[in-house]
């Protein structure tokens, strides 16, 4: 299947230039975006269809590119590991949940299943991570590059090559991946992977991550933030977020900050809400704690609505980040 592209058409002489991103063609595309996603979760009946396609429509007059996809938090099948007999998945279930206690003591039982299981590629991202943790660092990056070689849709090795380039400092190497392959950019999951429309949170964390600390590394310091705002969307206490929150500048971290806490407390409210009323005498002697008096803060950042699962997700981005 050939690389599908997303750029728009070189306007005639005539026309507006729709490639360059001005101030104004950004604060349409985010008008445009904030009426799709009023309609992420509203359903595909004809008036909700016909209201997107008119968006699109509207989007693509101004070069703003909407992409629609899938995050869901249910576990997504994976037709190679399914289609192992039971003791198999087993084992390597047991090496995957071993990961996180001992990585390094993976390697060699790691190397073991690759030899039976050679197009399983989370094996071999698992192995690279593995050697890294056992200080074989030149082994880790050969098997990760060779993976992403072989793999070129698996995503977590993608993201964790870019992670390992990128703090490397070597910006020409992951650029060719990111942004110089033969897909083209890879800053949309639509870009990454065009015959998937579904992918899990963890694949939208990971993804989100990687291309938030290339963009920050490239100098696209409002690119990356939209990342970082996928990631307090989606899961705001991972170490995804949290690493690239860490290396925002001063001032959007202390937003960013805000942001999670007016959400936890919204989450604290949504779960104190959802219990069993108590009786009019209870309520009568119930006494404020001093953190319940704290739970509005000073300031509220406004953050889009989190995609429920298995649910649309809109998002949208120029042909350059």
């Amino acid at each position: 299947m050939s690389p599908r592209t997303h750029r728009p058409a070189r306007p005639s002489p005539s026309a507006p230039d729709i490639t360059a991103v001005t101030p104004e063609r950004q604060r349409e595309g985010a008008e445009l975006l904030d009426a799709m996603r009023a309609l992420d979760h509203a359903g595909d009946t004809p008036e909700v269809v016909s209201k997107r396609a008119v968006l699109r429509e509207q989007a693509k007059a101004i070069g703003l590119q909407i992409k629609s996809f899938t995050i869901s938090v249910e576990p997504l099948p994976d037709p190679v590991i399914d289609a192992l007999p039971a003791a198999q998945r087993r084992a390597l279930n047991a090496v995957h949940q071993a990961m996180y206690a001992h990585p390094a003591a993976q390697v060699a039982k790691l190397r073991s299943l690759i030899a039976k299981h050679p197009r399983i590629p989370v094996l071999r991202n698992q192995l690279a991570m593995a050697l890294n943790h056992a200080g074989e660092d030149d082994e880790a990056e050969r098997v990760l590059a060779a993976c992403v070689k072989e793999f070129p849709t698996y995503l977590f090795a993608f993201c964790n090559y870019i992670m390992w380039l990128v703090r490397a400092d070597r910006i020409a190497e992951a650029r060719s991946l990111m942004e110089n392959s033969p897909r083209g950019p890879l800053f949309n999951f639509c870009d990454f992977d065009p015959t998937r429309e579904v992918f899990h949170i963890s694949e939208a964390v990971s993804y989100a991550c990687a291309v938030g600390h290339y963009l920050l590394a490239t100098s696209r310091i409002e690119a990356a933030k939209v990342q970082l705002r996928m990631l307090i969307d989606l899961k705001p206490d991972s170490p995804q977020a949290r690493s690239l929150a860490a290396v925002m500048p001063e001032a959007h971290k202390l937003a960013v900050l805000r942001g999670a806490i007016n959400r936890l407390v919204d989450e604290e409210k949504a779960r104190r809400a959802a219990k069993p009323k108590r009786s009019k005498a209870a309520k009568q002697t119930a006494q404020l704690t001093p953190a319940s008096r704290r739970a509005t803060p000073d300031a509220h950042v406004e953050h889009e609505p989190k995609p429920a699962a298995n649910e649309r997700a809109s998002r949208g981005l120029f042909d350059k980040p």
